[in-house]
């Protein structure tokens, strides 16, 4: 049975995993933008798989953590939302959202009204949308994406992960930390001043989203490529080149 000090040592466990998993995930960054400067495409392939596999570990680790933060849910409401997301992972959220808004009955009921609107949105694009393909990542279907029986392809959800790159799986991993913040702020700030803030905070939220869906790979590239044209580690290359030139002739 899930107590009080069992829901501070699951929150403090699960705080250190996600802070892994991110540090996890930026030193993969690192390597894969390396790659892009070099050109080296198929390693880059490589490591983007593993940013897709520990993405889908820090989604599990972070809704964990959530649901568990101190002076938030109660432990029997932990309990109901373990109970429905241990089934479907999108349920566990969509429950979180439920029982969050439902302790700010002091607020107005158009702010409310709003903030769900936000937050449903946000469950639905950053964690119902990908949920099936998160899930087959997570079973380490990284190229070939199989039937819900397992036993053929799964044509249309393969072509999704075979799609995925270092750009989409950043917004994905942004989309669910913004989720995240949003409901934890709602769990442990739900009198009207609260949701005063939280519509100030989930405004620049969505906003930061938003203006990230026209960013392709392609971009995240080009801007990579620039930034190391300018740096000091790149002018350094060619002055070097042009030395062993001149020494050779």
């Amino acid at each position: 049975m899930l107590t009080d000090q069992k829901k501070l040592i699951v929150f403090q466990a699960q705080t250190q995993n996600v802070r892994e998993l991110q540090a996890t995930l930026a030193n993969l960054k690192r390597l894969i933008h390396r790659d892009f400067i070099s050109g080296n495409t198929s390693s880059a392939k490589a490591l983007t798989r593993l940013v897709a596999l520990s993405y889908s570990a820090w989604a599990e680790a972070l809704f964990s953590k959530l649901i568990h933060t101190p002076y938030g849910f109660s432990c029997a409401e932990i309990d109901s939302i373990k109970a429905v997301g241990s089934r479907n992972v999108v349920n566990g959220w969509k429950k979180c959202v439920e029982l969050g808004l439902a302790r700010i009955a002091s607020a107005d009921p158009g702010d409310v009204l709003n903030a769900k609107e936000k937050l449903d949105e946000l469950v639905k694009t950053y964690i119902e949308e990908p949920s099936q393909l998160r899930n087959k990542i997570a079973h380490g279907q990284l190229v070939q994406a199989l039937n819900s029986k397992n036993d053929d392809i799964n044509a249309g959800l393969t072509a999704d992960i075979l799609s995925l790159d270092i750009v989409k799986l950043d917004r994905l991993r942004s989309g669910a930390q913004g989720l995240a913040d949003m409901i934890e702020m709602i769990i442990e700030s739900p009198e009207k001043n609260g949701m005063k803030h939280f519509a100030a905070v989930s405004r620049r939220i969505v906003e930061d989203l938003d203006r990230t869906q026209a960013f392709r790979i392609e971009d995240k590239i080009a801007l990579i490529k620039a930034k190391y044209s300018r740096s000091p580690r790149a002018k350094g290359a060619v002055t070097n080149e042009v030395q062993n030139n001149q020494m050779a002739s």
